[in-house]
């Protein structure tokens, strides 16, 4: 049996829980996987053709594009765009900050403990 490779890459991308984002030259989203509808939950069909913009939030956009538009600029003008695999590590981090939250309380439980 001979792998179709094509068929095998969009299985891969399409079917990975991580966001698969595809960017052309200009940020307008050529490849949108179920990952990036889980993340962003914006649908293939709505993200296809759009700006970036609707991923970026609004205070970092200005910044964003600096480095896009540097990026595209590398490699003699050879840049036909940007892939990004991304993450949802929101879970993880309010883990993180609750634990943190948690530590510091029994720190200063613990100090007042030791000074009665």
């Amino acid at each position: 049996m001979e792998l179709d490779h094509s068929q095998f890459a969009h299985r891969l991308v399409s079917g990975m829980p991580d966001a698969i984002v595809y960017a052309d030259a200009e940020g307008v989203i050529r490849l949108w996987n179920r990952g990036a509808t889980r993340i962003f939950g914006f649908t293939e069909a709505e993200a296809l053709g759009r700006s970036l913009d609707i991923i970026i939030p609004e205070r970092l956009r200005e910044r964003h594009w600096q480095g896009y538009r540097a990026t595209m600029r590398t490699d003699a003008g050879q840049m036909i765009g940007i892939a990004a695999i991304m993450r949802d590590a929101t879970a993880r981090f309010e883990e993180l900050r609750a634990l943190r939250r948690q530590l510091a309380a029994d720190a200063a439980a613990n100090s007042g403990v030791a000074r009665s």
